[in-house]
């Protein structure tokens, strides 16, 4: 089991959002539609929608940047669970959230 440490104030979800986000620019696939749940977590059925894309198969499209993504959302996911609750609940506590 990894142990994450962050600094104070820090967000996961946030921090996940700007490295999708970045990985996005170029993609005309799910990158930005992922991106835009991830910033909106607590929109009903966007949590859903952010752990089912990052689960399922591994082929998803033209680009490498979706595998990676989905990589990427998985361990955030593991890493960050409480950050994803308040985010779904809508009570992130960071000084930034997306």
């Amino acid at each position: 089991m990894t142990t994450t440490v962050a600094p104070a104030k820090f967000c996961g979800v946030a921090e996940t959002l700007l490295l999708l986000r970045a990985q996005a620019c170029d993609c005309r696939g799910d990158l930005p539609r992922i991106a835009a749940a991830l910033a909106d977590l607590s929109r009903p059925g966007a949590f859903d929608t952010v752990v089912r894309w990052a689960t399922q198969s591994r082929v998803r499209g033209r680009c490498r940047h979706a595998d990676e993504a989905a990589r990427l959302l998985v361990g955030a996911l593991a890493d960050f669970p409480g950050e994803f609750e308040a985010h779904a609940a809508g009570t992130c506590v960071s000084r930034w959230s997306p």
